[in-house]
C-alpha cells in the first residue's frame, strides 16, 4: 500500500508549484519510512517484500531526493544483510530474492 503513494506521486504533472511537490515528496517519504520500519521489524532480511520495499525506497531517494548516496547507502545495506541470511530461503522464495537483489546491485552500478 505504501508503494502506491510513491507510483501516485510519480504520475503527477510537473507543473506543481514548489510547495506541492514538496508535500508529495514528504508523505512518500514517510510512506517509505513507514513500510521499512514495519518490514524490519515483521520480515527477515532476506524476504522479497523487504527486498522490494528497499529497492522502490532507494529509487525514490535516487530519482525523486535527487541523494544517490542514501539510495547508494539503503541498497548496500539490504544486499549485505539478505545475502548474509541467503542459504535459509526455499525455491521460489530463493529466486525472488536473488532477483530483487540483483536489482539493488544493478542499481548500485548506476
Amino acid at each position: 500500500m505504501e508503494e502506491v503513494r510513491f507510483d501516485e506521486a510519480e504520475q503527477i504533472p510537473l507543473t506543481l508549484n514548489d510547495e506541492q511537490g514538496e508535500v508529495i515528496d514528504d508523505s512518500a517519504l514517510e510512506a517509505y519510512e513507514i513500510a521499512t520500519d514495519i518490514t524490519q521489524i515483521e520480515l527477515a532480511a532476506n524476504h522479497p517484500l523487504r527486498l522490494g520495499v528497499v529497492l522502490n525506497y532507494s529509487d525514490f531517494y535516487n530519482k525523486v531526493q535527487n541523494s544517490p548516496n542514501r539510495a547508494s547507502h539503503h541498497a548496500k545495506l539490504a544486499v549485505h544483510d539478505a545475502l548474509a541470511e541467503l542459504h535459509s530461503l526455499p525455491g521460489e522464495p530463493l529466486g525472488n530474492c536473488t532477483y530483487i537483489t540483483q536489482l539493488l546491485l544493478e542499481n548500485l552500478t548506476i
